[in-house]
């Protein structure tokens, strides 16, 4: 019988059997604990120490070469083990000084430098230009002060003079003059500088208003706005609320809408085509009967009226809108107008 495949195994490396069943490696490391057993035993000293060295530097080459950890050897551990402890665990970013780095050639620009702190003396020097860059409460109570002070400057205390300069609406260049007759001479507006020092409210309105008299009124076109189309609010009449012809469970939330679609002669209309607009008319839910000529919405809509528009072949209906005010709505029956469900189900 084959054997199976040992799973999980080193497949990434091969080693050479060389001394039997053990690699080269696992003979010297075998070779050197039983060389360090030896040496102990050899040494003048006592039993009591001796032979506890002799066990431990043995067992040692041993697991050494045949106790891996993880499919790690232990010699693996030990070299990672050493290189943790010793390894720096501070490290302190630095912001590169380099401004345009588009500009550089490529691979010119390398990756910024990172300082290892190896002291606690280093540490402070690395920590403390950080400490200096934050900014204080006191800057920034300076900077709402001077902020604070430009603000006041705008208003302006009653009876001070005040200085109003008049812009001209429309600045007219004169043309060229025209071919085969005299130039054409358009007048130009001048400013005017208006300044009132310390009139009475009343005498400043009316000597704007004989200033605004005394201008030469212009005559300006008010542009022209063309109004875009928008959906008018067309339903009908109210929605019927009912409780009698089969209608479905009635909702546990406010704003939720379910009902029933019949047709004329109290029969269910399967497969009728809802639409519920807003009162701007945007549709908002789209609905579908089921066999029962049931329909409903899971989320709530929001508070206003709304309109009910039904389709479907072979009926008509009139539009029916509805009121959502954050309450519990009845189930709703909505009723065709004309059509028949055995004529509907001729065609079909």
């Amino acid at each position: 019988m084959p054997e199976q495949h040992p799973i999980p195994q080193q497949i990434s490396s091969y080693s050479f059997k060389l001394v039997g069943d053990m690699t080269l490696k696992q003979f010297s490391q075998l070779a050197g604990g039983a060389l360090i057993s030896l040496l102990f035993y050899a040494s003048p000293l006592h039993s009591l120490i001796k032979w506890p060295l002799i066990i431990l530097s043995f067992m040692f080459g041993v697991a050494l070469a045949f106790l891996p950890i993880e499919d790690r050897a232990l010699s693996t551990w030990i070299v990672i083990f050493f290189r943790s402890i010793y390894s720096p665990t501070y490290f302190v970013w630095r912001k590169g000084g380099i401004k345009d780095f588009f500009a550089l050639e490529e691979g010119a620009a390398g990756a910024p430098a990172v300082v290892i702190a190896e002291k606690k003396e280093e540490r402070a020097e690395l920590l403390e230009p950080v400490i200096k860059t934050t900014p204080s409460v006191e800057k920034l109570e300076e900077k709402e002060k001077s902020f604070l002070s430009k603000m006041t400057q705008n208003f302006i205390a009653p009876g001070t003079t005040v200085v109003i300069t008049a812009t001209p609406l429309h600045t007219y260049r004169p043309g060229q003059p025209v071919r085969g007759g005299a130039a054409i001479n358009v007048p130009q507006t001048k400013s005017t500088t208006v300044i009132h020092k310390g009139l009475s409210e009343p005498e400043a309105l009316q000597s704007r208003w004989q200033k605004t008299q005394e201008e030469p009124k212009m005559e300006t076109t008010p542009p022209s706005f063309t109004p875009m189309a928008t959906t008018s609010f067309t339903a009908t009449k109210m929605a019927q609320f009912s409780q009698d012809e089969m209608p479905p469970i009635p909702p546990t939330r406010a704003n939720i809408i379910v009902g029933q679609v019949l047709a004329p002669d109290g029969k269910i209309i399967e497969g009728a085509i809802l639409e519920i607009r807003d009162s701007e008319g945007r549709p908002v839910r789209a609905l579908k009967t089921n066999r029962l000529g049931h329909f409903s919405i899971a989320t709530p809509l929001l508070d206003g009226r709304y309109e009910i528009i039904t389709e479907k072949d072979g009926f008509e209906f009139d539009q029916v809108y509805f009121d959502a005010q954050d309450k519990i709505i009845p189930p709703v029956a909505i009723w065709a107008k004309s059509g028949s469900t055995e004529i509907n189900q001729f065609k079909t």
